[in-house]
């Protein structure tokens, strides 16, 4: 209970305009914080890095909406239920379908017999390389870890910072579904 008194001590805080508890509260259960998203939601630290941003920022605005005045629980797990429901959203998001051809993945000049083929391979590659651009470096880097230089999940994991395949492996998969979105916008236009 004295816990949660303090935890409640630091929402009241924030009520009074002290924005200086933000900081405090994303200083005390960051580590924590990341350390359950890795291991209960199998995050890679990065994606848990913008988890926990977010869910700040969704505390924070809880707070000044006056949405949370009384705790209920400590505000770690209060955090952590704003966390869930974020990682909640993502994954829902990228398990939409997207319907866009996945021959991006294999673009290869050669078996090309006229120059309507090649032209039309190369828009896609023009395409691919927009799209690439626009998902940010972290993709980019997957994409071309996995697909260019044909590198197991396994080493991407070591190289990226995962905390093993299956962290890589949902990572990749969230990158190639954005680049698939990315795609079909472009050929709606």
């Amino acid at each position: 209970m004295l816990k949660i008194y303090k935890d409640q001590n630091l929402v009241d805080r924030m009520h009074q305009g002290e924005d200086y508890v933000v900081e405090l509260i994303y200083k005390k259960y960051r580590a924590p914080f990341l350390k359950w998203a890795i291991k209960n939601h199998d995050l890679g630290t990065e994606e848990a890095k913008n988890i926990l941003q977010e869910s700040i920022i969704t505390l924070y605005i809880n707070v000044t909406d006056k949405k949370l005045v009384n705790l209920k629980s400590s505000l770690f797990t209060y955090l952590c239920g704003i966390g869930k429901n974020k990682i909640r959203e993502e994954r829902r998001a990228e398990s939409k379908n997207v319907y866009y051809s996945d021959n991006w993945m294999l673009l290869h000049v050669e078996d090309v017999d006229t120059l309507e083929e090649l032209q039309e391979k190369e828009r896609m590659f023009m395409q691919v390389e927009w799209a690439l651009k626009e998902v940010g470096e972290r993709c980019k880097k997957m994409i071309d870890l996995f697909y260019f230089n044909k590198k197991s999940l396994k080493e991407i994991s070591g190289v990226m910072g995962y905390s093993n395949e299956n962290s890589a492996k949902t990572a990749k998969l969230k990158c190639v579904n954005r680049i698939k979105s990315i795609l079909a916008t472009s050929t709606k236009m």
